[in-house]
């Protein structure tokens, strides 16, 4: 039992996944911590305008990232050899994106209005820093240096908190709060550049350097993303129009908790793709190898997670949403059951992705998010919250279908379903023969 940690430890996919949960917990603790300081230190009013500003900044970098720490991760892990050529040109793009649109923004609104013009420079120069330090983190994780991640993110989210508590204590003004959101985006992109320069140590020339390779290379992973975020979001904004903030709250309080979880699923395959995507086409036995225990470990992880969600589902809505939205438990209890699909379509995508199928990947979830779309506009009116319910499940059950089909003879293999009916069929052969 003691050497159990150890090897635990030293298997790079689990080492992987404990260290991107870090990440992942410090920025989450990190963000919640800014809105709560923001509140408290400058009201409602002014608060709120920090809390959208936090949120356009993240909207604007999952626009800016799109998808390029994915893309790099799996590109790198296979050509480790090209690491400074990959990293720099994802950086230059990230800067050709949203440097010129920002400048050009900040000077306009601050020919009206100086404040604005400072707020969106600021934001500008969070969304720039914040996406350079997540692509460097799709690049840490193809080279097994996770590490460098989770001390970036750390980094990020101590710099936003001392900030935040700095900005509560001394100054009054929602600018300070902006202010912190850049600074911790450039201490995070600080270390993460640092760690990728001295741990790394990469070698390129200007020529290797191309925005529009990487544009190009990197496309089908930004629609992968925007698709994602609508499939994700959108119901909440139809089920707002059509039924009301009533049915928001029953269904959002807890379907919006669910995506969070859903970022579990994340963690675990993004361990897992640079092994997958480093073993594709060179060492076919260890890729399906891994693409099995990818699926077995998401079933476990993700049915784990549904039956304790299932279970606790009344004791949740009752101590955290209150009697009023009591009705959200059952919807919590169907939608556990979407959390265990949910882990099963990320572990496929992945597989997807690391067998360099990344257009197929992005086409079914594009066509998933406008199924999605359709089916909460025709069920919303008739069923209220439950529409969207109902159309989540029945949008992740067909991905799970479709991505089952797009991966049956990797899976047949993996599993070793092909190998038996294959032995089935010479058998049958055989005994036609032997009775001949």
């Amino acid at each position: 039992m003691n050497g159990l940690p150890f090897s635990l430890g030293r298997n790079a996919v689990v080492r992987s996944a404990g260290l991107l949960s870090v990440s992942a917990a410090a920025k989450a603790l990190a963000s919640i911590a800014f809105v709560v300081l923001a509140l408290r230190a400058l009201g409602p009013s002014e608060g709120g305008q920090v809390i959208l500003v936090f949120s356009i900044v993240r909207l604007a970098q999952a626009a800016v990232e799109g998808g390029l720490s994915r893309y790099l991760t799996r590109e790198v892990a296979r050509n480790p050899g090209a690491t400074g050529a990959y990293a720099l040109s994802s950086m230059k793009l990230i800067f050709l994106l949203a440097a010129p649109a920002g400048l050009l923004a900040a000077t306009g609104a601050a020919a009206a209005e100086p404040l604005l013009g400072a707020t969106i420079a600021l934001g500008s120069m969070a969304v720039v820093f914040g996406s350079v330090q997540q692509a460097l983190g799709g690049v840490f994780l193809a080279r097994d240096r996770t590490g460098y991640d989770s001390l970036a993110s750390i980094t990020l989210a101590t710099a936003q908190v001392s900030g935040a508590v700095a900005a509560a204590t001394l100054f009054d003004s929602p600018l300070a709060f902006i202010a912190v959101i850049a600074g911790a985006r450039l201490a995070g992109a600080g270390v993460a550049g640092a760690s990728f320069m001295v741990g790394l140590r990469p070698e390129v020339t200007g020529r290797q350097v191309s925005a529009a390779k990487t544009l190009a290379e990197s496309l089908p992973y930004l629609l992968n993303a925007l698709g994602s975020y609508a499939y994700l979001r959108v119901d909440i904004l139809i089920l707002a129009a059509i039924a009301g903030t009533q049915a928001v709250a029953i269904y959002g309080g807890v379907a919006d908790p669910l995506v969070t979880l859903g970022a579990a699923a994340h963690v675990l395959n993004a361990a897992f793709l640079p092994k997958l995507a480093d073993s594709f086409g060179v060492d076919r036995p260890r890729f399906q190898r891994l693409g099995r225990n990818m699926i077995a470990a998401n079933l476990v992880a993700g049915a784990a997670i549904a039956g304790v969600v299932f279970v606790g589902a009344g004791e949740f809505v009752g101590r955290l949403l209150g009697a009023d939205l009591a009705a959200a438990a059952d919807v919590l209890r169907v939608l556990s059951v979407v959390i265990v699909l949910r882990f099963l379509n990320n572990a496929m995508a992945t597989w997807l992705t690391a067998d360099g199928r990344q257009w197929h990947r992005s086409a079914l979830v594009l066509g998933a998010a406008a199924l999605n779309i359709c089916l909460n506009l025709i069920t919303v009116p008739v069923w209220g919250y439950w529409g969207p319910v109902w159309s989540t499940l029945a949008t992740e059950a067909l991905l799970l279908v479709l991505f089952s089909w797009l991966l049956r003879s990797e899976i047949a293999m993996a599993f070793g379903w092909r190998r038996l009916e294959l032995e089935r069929v010479a058998g049958a052969e055989g005994s036609h023969v032997v009775a001949d």
